[in-house]
């Protein structure tokens, strides 16, 4: 199995100077945040057209926090994707940076010009929620990963997606563990998290 890691916009080398983490895919700046999204999908559909010039049939997506939300959307709108796995996930973007300890700055700055009701009409189209029904109507299996004591997403939130699957149809392998959101990167929960996607990948693709 070949892996290809792709980094989002705003990260890693991506990441804007004098920036110390990748603030714009959800930032006070709805369009900026839109705009961010939309530059993820397109670059991680980029990747999987790269993947088949170089011949690789059989193509999966693992998104991790953000990346799972990405990975949603490019796995309902592209049919070359055939299995996905959401590592903590939730269902309403708006609702994550709403409610989330690494987004309470965010939502400061929204509410002093909107409704939580403005800001889920304008994040909509990057909102897993809004994609649901076609990635439901496209996969027949799906792993969705979340920590139960997430401060980030909410379990919450994560369990509002589930449902939403579960009623368009689709019955996800839903795991819970343990911990927190940036927790999950722990050994003792990174090992068994990989092993169960690895199984996931291997199963479906």
């Amino acid at each position: 199995m070949t892996c290809v890691q792709l980094s989002l916009p705003y990260h890693d080398e991506r990441r804007t100077p004098g920036v110390a983490f990748a603030r714009e895919l959800a930032c006070e700046n709805l369009g900026l945040t839109i705009q961010a999204n939309r530059q993820a999908v397109l670059d991680a559909r980029a990747c999987v057209s790269w993947l088949e010039r170089e011949e690789y049939a059989r193509i999966g997506i693992v998104g991790v926090s953000i990346g799972a939300s990405i990975a949603s959307i490019v796995t309902a709108i592209d049919t070359r994707v055939a299995t996905a796995a959401l590592l903590l996930m939730a269902d309403d973007f708006a609702d994550v940076v709403w409610t989330g300890s690494a987004t309470r700055h965010v939502r400061a700055s929204l509410e002093r010009k909107f409704t939580l009701a403005q800001v889920h009409a304008a994040w909509s189209i990057i909102s897993p929620a809004s994609h649901a029904a076609r990635l439901s109507a496209r996969l027949k299996r799906l792993l969705i990963v979340s920590g139960a004591l997430d401060t980030v997403f909410l379990p919450a939130l994560t369990s509002t997606y589930v449902e939403r699957l579960r009623g368009l149809g689709l019955h996800p392998t839903w795991i819970r563990y343990g911990c927190g959101h940036y927790t999950l990167g722990l050994p003792f929960y990174a090992a068994p998290c990989f092993l169960r996607t690895l199984a996931h990948l291997r199963a479906t693709l």
